[in-house]
Formats: C-alpha cells, structure tokens, sequence
C-alpha cells in the first residue's frame, strides 16, 4: 500500500510541475529491449505471448527515460494482470511514425476475451476519484487506475494515450475475441550529437 501512495504521489507531483522531468530523445530499439527484460518473464509464467517488435528504421521520442519505460512496463503489466487468472492470450508491442504529425505512435495489441478488458476500458473513462483500487492485502493498482496513471505520465511528457477496440474478424465466431489496442503517441526526437557522430563514423 505505501508503495501505491508512493506512485500516486509521484505522478501528481509530475503533473503539477513539482517534479522535473528530463527529457531527452530516446530510440525506441533500447527501450523496447529494456521493456522486454523487465516483463517477459512475467508473461512467459503465465503462459501468455509477448512479442516486442523493434522498428526496422531507427525511430527516436522525445521523453523521460525512466518514465517512458514506466510507461510501457506498466501497460504491459496491466494487460497480463487481467489474463493471468485465464491465462490464454498474446501482447504485441510495435511502433511507426505517424504520417500526419511529427509523433511516433507505440502500439500494444492485447488479443483476448474481449470480457476480460471492458472493466478496464470502462474504469478507464471514468474521473479519477470514481476508481477503486483493488484490495490493500494486494498492493496492486487496479487496471483503470493504471491507465489514468500512465496517461497522466505520457500528457506530462506531451504524449497522449488511446485505447482503440479492433475486432478479430468473424462477427459469428464463438471465441468472443478482441484485439484491444493500446496507443501510446509521442513527440518524435532526433538522434543525439553522439549517436549522429557514430553513425557518420
């Protein structure tokens, strides 16, 4: 529970400015491996797919290193929490620049029963102070509090989270299928001097 307090606290602070970020331009190609070190154990013991796909160019966003991947992380923490307990389905992480604004637009596709995710989702558009966490024995976020968290931390670092329904196809299959989507948008970056210099070299 203190924990919980802690990542409260630490996000209002970031929101009120009481709490300086440094943003500097991050690829993408780093952070997905280091998002992928510190969640796919998580999803290989509970039987689920994870694929963290780099880009195959080179895209940098302007963010907070340590945030942006608390970000992710807990996105993707989020999306195993709610299938441990089925324990089927598979998480997709992706990226591409966007073809009509200067941001980079990371995706996590969440394949699962669609029940499974409409708490979230609906927790999700509610104000703050209407969600619950979930039991303080637990010291966990629930899931829609999660997202209001990570989509205050990505507003802060000029971002903006959506999450996106997109269907699996058949409307008379049985399996009650979704492909949940969520959307993360970033400033795009640049490489920095150092990186540029490697690349000449």
């Amino acid at each position: 529970m203190v924990k919980l307090l802690d990542e409260l606290i630490a996000v209002a602070k970031m929101e009120h400015g009481k709490t300086r970020l440094e943003t500097r331009s991050l690829p993408l190609t780093k952070v997905f491996e280091d998002v992928h070190i510190l969640t796919h154990m998580q999803a290989a013991n509970n039987n689920l797919q994870l694929e963290i796909v780099p880009p195959e160019t080179e895209i940098y966003v302007l963010a907070d290193s340590r945030r942006f991947q608390q970000v992710l992380v807990g996105l993707i923490d989020s999306a195993i929490s709610q299938m441990e307990v089925r324990k089927e389905g598979s998480i997709r992480v992706w990226a591409a620049c966007s073809t009509e604004s200067p941001q980079a637009h990371i995706w996590i596709d969440v394949q699962t029963p669609a029940s499974i995710w409409s708490e979230a989702v609906d927790l999700f558009s509610r104000a703050p102070d209407e969600i619950q966490t979930q039991p303080d024995e637990t010291s966990k976020i629930s899931p829609g509090l999660t997202l209001f968290m990570v989509q205050t931390l990505i507003e802060v670092m000029n971002g903006r989270l959506d999450v996106l329904s997109v269907s699996s196809g058949d409307p008379t299959s049985d399996s009650q299928e979704n492909s949940i989507r969520l959307q993360c948008s970033m400033p795009l970056g640049t490489p920095e001097p150092v990186e540029q210099g490697l690349e000449v070299g």
